[in-house]
């Protein structure tokens, strides 16, 4: 089973996740950890962007200066395209190699804050919604991040509605409950999956 999971910021999709590797054993693919490593020297992703951008926004050690990057992109915002044209593509190159070499039985989740705008859907055989409301996702990122009310405010309204996240997800994970009222939810789907499959 390969499964998608997404949500807004603060939505609690690590609650979710970790529940999923602990009681299901699942093997956990974040597309931002994928990144990060493609991003990192010797990366597969870093070798392109070091042709296609200015050395001034690379570190010493071949790194990218995030700070430099940031703001040459938010200067050049087709930058910023490119670079996920570059990025975006190698991610998923390496999510299915994982799946391919995953056994039939194995439960493999794929989270990314992008799993619906980069047509996961298309690999992936149920996309869940881990759903909780803007009040309860801002005090979760106030008090667990420390993120101030202009930044909150910035990162939701980068992301896709409530409604949009609906129509591109299969299953609503409610979490503005307990983890307990959570954590039944994900296992009554996750059987439901099962069941499915084995008729």
């Amino acid at each position: 089973m390969v499964l998608g999971v997404t949500g807004g910021v603060g939505a609690g999709k690590s609650v979710v996740l970790e529940f999923l590797k602990n009681e299901y054993h699942a093997t956990i693919l974040m597309a931002d950890d994928i990144a990060k490593t493609l991003l990192a020297p010797g990366g597969e992703a870093i070798a392109v962007l070091k042709e296609r951008f200015p050395a001034t926004v690379f570190t010493g050690d071949g790194e990218i200066d995030r700070e430099k990057m940031a703001a040459f992109i938010f200067q050049n915002p087709e930058k910023r395209a490119e670079m996920n044209g570059v990025v975006f593509p190698l991610v998923r190159q390496y999510i299915c190699e994982k799946i391919s070499r995953s056994a039939p039985e194995e439960l493999v989740v794929i989270e990314a804050a992008l799993l619906i705008e980069e047509h996961y859907d298309e690999i992936c055989d149920v996309m869940w919604y881990i759903y909780s409301s803007e009040d309860h996702r801002r005090r979760r990122l106030m008090e667990n991040r420390g993120y101030s009310e202009a930044r909150i405010r910035a990162m939701m309204k980068s992301q896709l509605t409530e409604q949009q996240f609906k129509a591109g997800c299969d299953v609503v994970i409610d979490n503005d409950g307990s983890l307990e009222d959570t954590y039944a939810q994900i296992k009554e789907n996750i059987q439901t999956w099962k069941d499915k499959m084995e008729r």
